[in-house]
């Protein structure tokens, strides 16, 4: 008789709605990787009585490695969405009632562009109304687990990067694609809808957005390790 073999494998459930997992039978650990939802930009009224905006904050990401002994039968899952330009802030992403990434702050009435998500893998802060670029934020050496970029302000501005999500040059609208996207990588932001960048929009998940632009919704991603017991005879 050969003794039975012990194997681990990875399962990952990604949730960009609010709903409940389940802890799986074996589970050894889990990795809960949440990030907010990006700022709604600005009204972009630059022109009217000398009103600045800002573009929005981009989402918090926030990564927790969670032991199974420390997990109940059933969690509740929140998705921070994204803020609707000129009225909200990107809502909060929640994994349980204790683990929470912020998200990003709206641009209207802030003329330095809203504030990103704050957390030690902050969202970029928007674009200033005289017509910044948003804030591309990084983890350096790693920059993967980072939050969302910032949302442009008004004029012929650019949203700001995630990582290696590296933005446009300026000369095409064309998205940098995202590596495993709403679980190692937030998006980029928006540029302002009515500015020369054209239509840049802010990138799932996470990305605040440009003037006039709601910003991204967030993500809840769980990598969780599972054993299993090959029983061989």
């Amino acid at each position: 008789m050969t003794a039975p073999t012990l194997a681990y494998h990875s399962v990952v459930d990604v949730f960009t709605a609010d709903g409940t997992w389940y802890k799986p039978v074996g589970l050894a650990y889990a990795i809960v990787v949440l990030t907010g939802g990006g700022g709604g930009g600005g009204w972009a009224t630059s022109g009217i009585a000398g009103i600045e905006v800002g573009g929005g904050g981009g989402g918090a990401l926030r990564s927790k490695p969670i032991p199974a002994s420390l997990l109940p039968d059933a969690v509740q899952i929140v998705v921070g969405a994204g803020g609707v330009y000129r009225q909200s802030d990107g809502g909060d992403s929640w994994f349980g009632a204790d683990y929470r990434a912020p998200g990003g702050q709206c641009g209207e009435d802030h003329p330095l562009g809203g504030m990103g998500g704050v957390s030690p893998l902050r969202g970029g802060q928007g674009g200033a109304g005289s017509g910044a670029w948003g804030e591309a934020v990084t983890a350096l050496p790693a920059q993967l687990l980072c939050g969302g970029g910032g949302g442009a302000g008004v004029g012929d501005a650019w949203g700001g990067q995630s990582g290696m999500n590296l933005r446009s040059d300026g000369t095409t609208t064309t998205n940098a694609p995202l590596l495993w996207p709403g679980v190692h990588q937030a998006g980029h932001g928006g540029a302002p809808r009515s500015g020369g960048a054209g239509q840049q929009f802010p990138q799932w998940p996470a990305g605040g957005g440009g003037a006039r632009q709601d910003g991204a919704a967030g993500s809840v991603a769980i990598i969780q390790v599972v054993s299993n017991i090959t029983d061989i005879t």
